[in-house]
């Protein structure tokens, strides 16, 4: 069955974040791992880069804490179907 897109969570310290994906039969979270988030100040909202990359580093920490799987593809493997489907099958998703 599809994903749930943005799925809000609740962390082991009891935050709610948001998956970009979420599948609750396989208690799998995917993370697209996009280069904006750590260099478009859009993004940032005035963080340093390393400050960003440390909040989603603690951000994953926390999900990965309740537990539920977490694995992250890059763009390189989002375009192509084959690369992201042995990825994600990889990561335990059937």
């Amino acid at each position: 069955r599809a994903p749930e897109l943005q799925a809000p969570l609740r962390g082991a310290s009891g935050r709610i974040w948001h998956a970009d994906f979420w599948w609750p039969d396989f208690n799998l979270i995917g993370e697209f791992d996009g280069q904006a988030k750590y260099t478009d100040e859009r993004y940032l909202r005035g963080r340093s880069p390393q400050r960003a990359l440390y909040d989603e580093k603690r951000r994953e920490d926390d999900l990965r804490a309740v537990p539920h799987g977490l694995t992250r593809w890059p763009w390189e493997t989002a375009i192509s179907m084959p690369r992201l489907r042995a990825h994600l099958i990889a990561a335990g998703l059937r």
